[in-house]
């Protein structure tokens, strides 16, 4: 399903019948969805494209083609669920609901571990024993995300994440540095638009002052901090972050 050559090629040749449309864009998945299609999967958030969000009212717009056409709505929350951008999930924001969810990352805090959630009438389309995994339901996975649900809810880190998110984007553009164009996102998923390609020399000059970000796109870093970072360390990130700025700039001279 990925849209990224490099990861498809090990595993070609690939099924067909999958078709690929501009995210965002509801004209040309319109286009793309019709009676026969089985099902529509989406990102809430764009991530690995560069935390893109999609304009308001893209979501329910895909919820009402799909029903129309009597297709499926698939979520992929396995970057934006748990919390991450200050609802569980990341389509609460926009009052949808999907078919089925797709969960992992910060389900099993740290543990390896993944859900399938499926609602309403897409719940009878599977039985028990038609989908098995010989290490499925591994139960010290399972245990740590019980405890990962538990610590969210107990210590309200769903609703902090989307304060210290909001803390965090205004921190950054209040730096009002050259390199940055502006901060999109939601919660604790944030992508810093940069004004230059230069995400990796960012990456790398964060990484060597004790940070670690992503670069989600040549000209994007995406961060992703846990949901139980703390103040001090968000207003310790925001000191370092003109100096990691300014040796981006300079290896991009090189």
């Amino acid at each position: 399903l990925t849209g990224q050559p490099s990861k498809q090629a090990p595993f070609e040749p690939l099924p067909g019948y999958v078709t690929h449309v501009p995210y965002g864009d509801i004209d040309a998945l319109a286009e793309a969805v019709a009676d026969d299609t089985a099902a529509v999967f989406l990102e809430p958030i764009m991530g690995e494209g560069g935390v893109v969000v999609p304009a308001a009212g893209y979501l329910a717009a895909a919820r009402e083609l799909s029903a129309r056409h009597g297709a499926l709505l698939v979520l992929d929350e396995v970057q934006t669920g748990v919390g991450r951008t200050g609802a569980f999930f990341a389509h609460q924001h926009d009052g949808v609901t999907p078919d089925i969810v797709t969960l992992a990352k910060g389900l099993g805090g740290g543990l390896p571990i993944g859900a399938c959630l499926a609602i309403g009438p897409a719940a009878d389309l599977m039985a028990p024993g038609l989908h098995g995994s010989t290490f499925g339901g591994n139960p010290v996975c399972a245990a740590a995300a019980l405890a990962v649900l538990r610590v969210l809810a107990a210590e309200g880190l769903v609703e902090r994440a989307d304060v210290l998110g909001k803390t965090l984007s205004h921190g950054i553009e209040s730096l009002r540095h050259p390199l940055v164009d502006h901060v999109r996102g939601r919660g604790l998923l944030r992508g810093v638009v940069l004004t230059a390609p230069h995400g990796k020399f960012v990456e790398t000059a964060a990484r060597e002052a004790g940070f670690l970000v992503n670069a989600a796109a040549p000209d994007v870093i995406r961060l992703a901090p846990p949901l139980i970072i703390t103040e001090a360390q968000i207003d310790s990130f925001l000191t370092a972050l003109p100096a990691v700025l300014d040796e981006a700039v300079e290896m991009g001279k090189a």
